[in-house]
């Protein structure tokens, strides 16, 4: 799965929260709305109602913590496979690694092999 793939799913995620709490404040309103003619029911709709919306508000907060880890681990296991690849493939400093400071040094060096494939070296070699 690539970066966006995975953005995307988070986004999707997100958005399905968005509806299912609109949806839970519509029929929240809706209870409190029938309840105006027997008012002495009103505390326990809306005890109930902030009952059901905390309940809501921690399913979404571990589902939005579950997608985050997997999508973290897919981020790592990617960044393991690109490391292994090129060690490989001979690139000089690179290895399996965790440490944030060493996949940064490495990031820098893949910035500058990219500057450096991107450079025109054919002028230098038209010179006689």
């Amino acid at each position: 799965m690539t970066e966006r793939k995975l953005m995307e799913q988070r986004a999707q995620l997100v958005n399905t929260h968005k509806v299912m709490k609109q949806e839970q404040q519509r029929k929240h309103r809706s209870e409190l709305e029938n309840c105006q003619s027997k008012p002495h029911n009103i505390p326990l709709v809306k005890h109930t109602n902030d009952k059901e919306k905390e309940a809501l508000d921690k399913r979404i907060e571990y589902e939005i913590n579950q997608m985050d880890e997997r999508i973290l681990l897919e981020l790592d296991q990617r960044c393991t496979e690109q490391q292994t690849t090129l060690e490989k493939a001979g690139v000089h400093g690179f290895y399996c690694t965790s440490n944030p400071q060493e996949v940064k040094l490495q990031m820098y060096v893949l910035k500058f092999i990219l500057k450096l494939s991107s450079m025109d070296f054919g002028s230098a070699n038209s010179v006689t």
